[in-house]
């Protein structure tokens, strides 16, 4: 199993677009990838191109019948998050609380930073999404309520909705890549067709695949591949 986890200390920093096309692009190279969706808000579905009202399977529940778009297979596991014995057993020293075959999405909602520890251990990596916004910017000190940023492993930041015509998004990512060096994995651009494809109920790939940011998300995902060990296992694989 490798689990990857979606998670900013600060909301409305496109931390969902991430999950859902970085899992896409996962299964584009062939990974079997599944997304669940541990947010109360349920949009991570909308970027697969699918209606707001339209249910996904429960994390958790075997009856349910299969989804899968794009190559990724979805559920909501808003209530599975919740679940006391699911958290149970994520406290437990080398529990396998998902498929060991799948690399698994997670993605989670900004203020549920007690289900973000409880899964961190079990993770291959834990993907910081961020703004070039002063209020962004300055939640990167909650990350971890325990140990400083400088001082994480397994974590990667990413800058979202990238401006470069703006001042203040060049030099917050001048300031980025040299105050975390290696812990930056990449930045998307700003792309005004992202919220588009989603008001037409679509997807970004199949409405505006030309989109500046389905391009940033292909050289991210190349980048969060050998960060999370993928590359490597493919390679074992294959021999």
């Amino acid at each position: 199993m490798s689990l990857i986890l979606f998670h900013s200390p600060k909301g409305g920093v496109g931390n969902t677009f991430l999950a859902a096309h970085c899992a896409m692009e996962l299964a584009a190279r062939g990974h079997d990838t599944v997304a669940i969706d541990f947010t109360y808000q349920a949009t991570l579905k909308l970027f697969f191109g699918l209606l707001p009202d339209q249910p996904l399977v429960k994390a958790g529940d075997p009856s349910g019948d299969e989804i899968v778009v794009a190559g990724v297979e979805l559920f909501d596991g808003e209530e599975l998050g919740r679940s006391a014995a699911f958290r149970q057993l994520l406290r437990q020293p080398g529990a396998q609380p998902f498929p060991t075959d799948k690399v698994i999405v997670a993605d989670i909602a900004a203020h549920d930073r007690a289900l973000r520890q409880l899964l961190m251990p079990h993770a291959a990596l834990h993907v910081v999404p961020l703004v070039p916004r002063p209020a962004a910017l300055a939640a990167l000190v909650h990350v971890d309520p325990d140990i400083p940023l400088m001082e994480l492993e397994r974590t990667a930041l990413v800058l979202n909705m990238l401006d470069d015509t703006r001042t203040l998004a060049r030099h917050s990512r001048v300031f980025l890549t040299q105050a975390f060096g290696d812990m930056m994995a990449g930045s998307v651009r700003r792309d005004e067709s992202v919220a588009e494809a989603m008001a037409g109920f679509d997807s970004l790939a199949k409405l505006f695949p030309h989109s500046p940011a389905l391009g940033d998300v292909a050289h991210l995902v190349g980048v969060l591949e050998q960060r999370a060990g993928l590359v490597a296992h493919e390679a074992q694989a294959s021999a």
